[in-house]
């Protein structure tokens, strides 16, 4: 979704080709990772042309800068957020830590001196974790047994059977029976997987085409 970039995988990246890349011009990069030594990226060099986002679990993100010691050989930026991380489906470490999206649309923002730039990738972000909590909020219903891996699978089934198997009177008394919660996050299910606006109607429900 963002132009110009590259996205390599990986866990040990000492000596890969896209880092000798960069230590060759490791004073037109930077790591963006609040490190002890970091530099606050607003002060980052006009010349800066590549920033190296650590992406992964904040575990996960210090283990691939120890097991890749030559990345200490380029200057790392930190800065701080402006507002909490809206990465609801997770807990971060501390309330200033904010999610690898959101870390690199607000460092993108300070470098080119614009806080309005790269909304849709927000955009992008906010409607995965609506989506995700919607689907947490199935994984609530009363009675689930289901093992975690098999959750979202098992709930995905049991939303078809309520709107598209069951009798409009057998729907209407399951939702009854839902939290105001439960029913919101199947409101938004249905709504965006299959483009039903009214999971109360005493009609029987049909995808539109």
């Amino acid at each position: 979704s963002l132009r110009n970039s590259r996205l390599i995988r990986g866990l040990r990246f000492d000596d890969t080709p896209v880092v000798q890349e960069l230590l060759q011009k490791k004073e037109r990069v930077g790591i963006l990772f609040p490190s002890v030594d970091s530099i606050e990226l607003a002060e980052a060099p006009a010349h800066l042309e590549s920033l190296v986002v650590i992406d992964g679990t904040w575990r996960e993100a210090k283990k691939i800068l120890y097991l890749s010691p030559r990345l200490g050989e380029i200057p790392h930026y930190a800065f701080t957020p402006e507002k909490p991380s809206n990465y609801r489906i997770r807990k971060e470490p501390k309330d200033d830590y904010i999610s690898t999206i959101e870390a690199t649309v607000a460092a993108l923002r300070i470098l080119d001196k614009d806080p309005t730039k790269y909304s849709q990738l927000l955009s992008l972000f906010d409607r995965m974790v609506d989506r995700q909590v919607d689907f947490i909020q199935l994984n609530r219903l009363a009675g689930t047994a289901a093992p975690p891996s098999r959750l979202d699978t098992r709930n995905f089934n049991y939303l078809n059977q309520i709107l598209f198997v069951m009798s409009p009177v057998e729907r209407l008394k399951i939702l009854g029976e839902f939290t105001p919660g439960q029913r919101t996050g199947l409101e938004s299910i249905a709504r965006h997987l299959f483009g039903i606006e009214n999971i109360h109607s005493q009609e029987i429900l049909v995808i539109p085409v």
